[in-house]
């Protein structure tokens, strides 16, 4: 949603891009003429974008981006789970800050701390906005059954097969349950 606000915005200009490396490039681009940019993209596109974060120091660029994550708590998707678990490295490899909103309520005040990061202190900046917070966990930490059940009834695209185990494991070993969706962004009313 994020995205197609941007896009449908009479005070912003939203390019939609082919690839993320494309919005590195476009980043660095509008500062050399003089704009302030955000690249906004999925924890999936980070490891698109590795070779392009190497103009960042070379040029000194205050790059700012946002960050849906995937591939953590509740993912259905196993695919994603690689490169989420891995953004915030990838990002700190890259000598990119990271900030994270871990709900909805913090997402305005982290975003805008990022951005001032970024753009008054000339420090490259990702914030990541999550679904949910996960708890505290450890390998073999089971999830209720309610929760999963809950969680899996929220989505019936994405629900767990009847035979499946009630604990399902993401990349850390930690608890998930299936079909979660990825955080929505909305202005409260």
């Amino acid at each position: 949603k994020l995205i197609e606000r941007v896009l449908a915005s009479d005070t912003m200009r939203g390019i939609p891009l082919t690839t993320e490396e494309e919005g590195v490039a476009l980043v660095a681009g509008a500062w050399a003429g003089g704009q302030r940019c955000a690249l906004l993209m999925q924890s999936s596109g980070v490891g698109n974008c590795i070779n392009m974060f190497s103009l960042i120091p070379l040029f000194r660029l205050p790059f700012f981006t946002i960050v849906t994550m995937r591939g953590e708590w509740g993912e259905f998707n196993h695919w994603q789970v690689p490169m989420g678990s891995t953004t915030q490295a990838v990002f700190e490899l890259s000598g990119i800050r990271v900030m994270r909103a871990y709900n909805a309520a913090e997402v305005r005040e982290v975003v805008e701390a990022g951005a001032a990061q970024a753009y008054n202190a000339c420090t490259p900046t990702a914030v990541t906005a999550t679904a949910t917070r996960a708890p505290p966990c450890r390998a073999g930490t089971r999830l209720p059954r309610t929760a999963a059940a809950t969680a899996t009834a929220s989505t019936a695209s994405h629900s767990r097969p009847a035979d499946a185990p009630a604990t399902m494991r993401n990349g850390d070993g930690c608890p998930r349950s299936a079909g979660i969706s990825p955080i929505r962004f909305s202005t409260p009313a």
